[in-house]
C-alpha cells in the first residue's frame, strides 16, 4: 500500500540526530526551542548506531534508547526514530533522510544540528544531496562562532535564509540553511561522562530527573 503524497502535507517535521551518550537538557531544551520557534508538528530524535565520523558511543544502543524514552516523557512533542540503531554498518544521514522522505510523504523535513556540527557539514557523506532533501536548521552553541573562512560559512552565504524568509517560503521543500538563535546551555555529554566516571554528583539542571535517576543506578560511565 502506498502512502498518499498529501498525508503529511504542510507538516514541518524536525530531525535531531546524535549519539545521545547520554541525552541531556542541552539537547532537549534547545530542540524544544526549535519546535516552538518553527511551529514543528513533531521532532524526531534519531540516535546514531555506528557513527561514521567519530568514536563509537560508550553506552550501547539499548541503553541510549532507554534514556531517550525516559527523556521524552517530559517532552511529548519529541519522538524517537530508531532506524539508525538497527542499521548494519555506519550511519549516514543521507540514507536516513531518503527513508524519512518516503515515510512522511508531503512533509517538509528540517534537519536540526548545532553550529559545531554544521562546521563539518560540507564534508558529510552526500552533503549536497542532503540539502536537496531537507532544510538545515542550525542551533546556536555556547561560545562557538563559525569560521568566516570555512566552507561551511561559504555554504551558508549561498543557501542561508533568515527566519522571516523561511516562514514566507513554506512551499519550498528544501535547499535552505537557517541559523536559529536558541537558548545556550553549557552542558555536554562529555562533561556528564567525566563527572560520573569521577564518582561526582551531576547538577540537577543537566538532565531530566528520570534520566539522572537511571544513571545513578546503572554504572555505564564509571569505568570507561
Amino acid at each position: 500500500m502506498t502512502l498518499s503524497n498529501t498525508l503529511f502535507a504542510n507538516q514541518f517535521i524536525g530531525i535531531l540526530g546524535g549519539t545521545f551518550d547520554p541525552v541531556h537538557y542541552g539537547h532537549l531544551r534547545s530542540a524544544q526551542a526549535v519546535i516552538q520557534t518553527l511551529n514543528l508538528h513533531r521532532l524526531l530524535l534519531m540516535p546514531c548506531g555506528e557513527p561514521a565520523h567519530r568514536a563509537p558511543p560508550i553506552a550501547n544502543a539499548a541503553q541510549r534508547l532507554h534514556m531517550l524514552q525516559l527523556a521524552c516523557l517530559e517532552f511529548p512533542q519529541m519522538q524517537i526514530d530508531e532506524r539508525e540503531l538497527t542499521r548494519v554498518g555506519a550511519s549516514y544521514t543521507f540514507d536516513s533522510l531518503q527513508e524519512l522522505t518516503h515515510d512522511y510523504p508531503g512533509a517538509q523535513l528540517c534537519l536540526v544540528m548545532g553550529q559545531d556540527a554544521f562546521a563539518h557539514f560540507p564534508t558529510w557523506h552526500r552533503a549536497v544531496d542532503i540539502l536537496q532533501l531537507t532544510y538545515i536548521i542550525v542551533m546556536a552553541r555556547p561560545n562557538y562562532r563559525l569560521d568566516p573562512q570555512s566552507l561551511a560559512d561559504e555554504w551558508y552565504q549561498q543557501h542561508g535564509l533568515s527566519i522571516q524568509q523561511f516562514k514566507e517560503l513554506r512551499t519550498r521543500k528544501a535547499g535552505a540553511i537557517i541559523f536559529l538563535e536558541t537558548p545556550e546551555y553549557a552542558i555536554s555529554s562529555t562533561a556528564i561522562r567525566a563527572y560520573l566516571n569521577a564518582g561526582e554528583s551531576l547538577p540537577d539542571h543537566w538532565l531530566p530527573p528520570t534520566v539522572g535517576q537511571w544513571l545513578a543506578t546503572n554504572n555505564i560511565y564509571q569505568s570507561f
